[in-house]
């Protein structure tokens, strides 16, 4: 399939979907292998973001926090829509990268992305920012950083599929 307009709206959200579904394979199968920590899933985001109505957008503990409801669609929901924000500024910056894909542009995004959980979310978890007031914060700084690397993979690959009809 050729894409005359990559910067067309159902192009970004079928992009960023296809990329991170297969970044969700590598979460779900892979990476609890390689850590040896099992896939917790994204409710944590989903409590996070469920209390923002509240007024609420930073936590001293989110994991201690009351839940919320659908806090488990929610996050799902919340990590989908980061992965194709993410492949839309892939998409937006390399105008013209999804017919002819490379590796650089691709790499830079998922890797750059990981600023989002450093400065963003762990803080507003409660982890501090880079992970800090963890129990090991050198390993999830490894985890976080391996993860985004891996997620820029996806965008290059979904990008090689793409490019393929």
């Amino acid at each position: 399939m050729m894409i005359d307009n990559e910067i067309n709206p159902v192009v970004i959200v079928m992009y960023g979907t296809i990329a991170t579904v297969i970044f969700d394979l590598y979460l779900i199968f892979i990476q609890p292998r390689i850590f040896k920590t099992p896939f917790t899933g994204f409710a944590l985001a989903g409590r996070w973001v469920g209390y923002f109505p509240k007024g609420k957008f930073a936590h001293e503990s989110v994991a201690k926090a009351a839940p919320v409801p659908h806090e488990k669609i929610l996050g799902w929901l919340v990590h989908y829509a980061t992965g194709i924000a993410f492949g839309s500024i892939l998409l937006h910056v390399w105008n013209g990268w999804l017919q002819a894909p490379t590796f650089l542009p691709a790499m830079i995004v998922g890797i750059t992305s990981v600023l989002a959980p450093f400065c963003i979310m762990q803080p507003a978890f409660g982890m501090g920012f880079f992970a800090s007031k963890t129990p090991d914060p050198k390993a999830a700084r490894i985890r976080s950083v391996i993860s985004h690397t891996v997620f820029g993979l996806c965008l290059y690959a979904t990008g090689l599929l793409i490019a393929c009809f």
